[in-house]
């Protein structure tokens, strides 16, 4: 009974339902823990002497980066291939930053 529990478990790691829940799981975790961070920096920004607009960027620009990593992430444990959505994000933001120059 016990070969036939692993055998069943092993047959269903490798179809899609196998890789859907760890995925699932990722996201879970994953929002709550952007959820956690924003609270923190949220707290950490309103006692720092910033101002308002700044508060606002930062927040907005650490979320933005936590949910590109997350999708990065799940993406990922779905199988699919993200090195070349890695390397196409860097040249984009290598050229944003050339032109950002004085």
């Amino acid at each position: 009974m016990l070969d036939m529990i692993k055998n069943w478990l092993n047959a269903t790691a490798n179809t899609a339902l196998g890789r859907f829940i760890p995925f699932l799981l990722i996201l879970l975790v994953g929002m709550i823990v952007i959820r956690i961070v924003a609270t923190i920096l949220n707290k950490a920004l309103t006692k720092s002497k910033l101002e308002k607009a700044a508060h606002s960027l930062i927040k907005s620009l650490v979320k933005t980066v936590l949910y590109v990593l997350l999708a990065l992430t799940a993406a990922s444990s779905l199988g699919v291939d993200v090195t070349g959505i890695v390397a196409l994000a860097s040249v984009i933001t290598l050229a944003i930053s050339l032109s950002l120059q004085n």
